[in-house]
């Protein structure tokens, strides 16, 4: 089979808490337009393994942009063998949330709620991944047609 489909999604929301308690080891939120989009080959991946590359914004197969909701992206998924499997478990739910790499991010930290976070600034998009789970909850990727 030969050719691809077309897949949107938000890899991140601006203002939305984030679960992911890497580093620091706290939750954290992104502000509007805190994201630098890279003139280097960008990937879209399946739970953050670079092995599993279906899209990049070096061979023009994937683009990246921030509205007033977060940082939005389209991508054509090749359908290979890896390409259906990713959109079969896409159809099917089990992979219905995104990731995206902070690359040399500055942040700042406050307090959303009661709790302490950490803010994201600004920083520049490493990689878009799919996954079954990913930091917030809130984002997702749906077939574009």
């Amino acid at each position: 089979m030969t050719g691809t489909i077309p897949l949107r999604g938000y890899a991140a929301l601006f203002c939305v808490r984030g679960n992911a308690r890497i580093n620091d080891h706290l939750p954290y939120i992104v502000q509007a337009g805190a994201f630098h989009i890279s003139a280097a080959a960008t990937p879209l991946i399946f739970a953050h393994d670079r092995a599993f590359q279906y899209a990049s914004t070096g061979r023009k197969t994937l683009r990246m942009w921030q509205d007033r909701r977060g940082l939005a992206f389209e991508a054509d998924v090749p359908l290979t063998d890896h390409g259906m499997a990713l959109l079969m478990g896409i159809r099917s739910g089990s992979y219905d949330q995104v990731s995206v790499e902070f690359v040399g991010e500055t942040v700042s930290y406050s307090v959303l709620n009661g709790e302490r976070v950490k803010v994201v600034e600004s920083a520049t998009v490493g990689e878009i991944s799919v996954c079954p789970e990913g930091a917030c909850e809130a984002t997702a990727i749906w077939f574009a047609h």
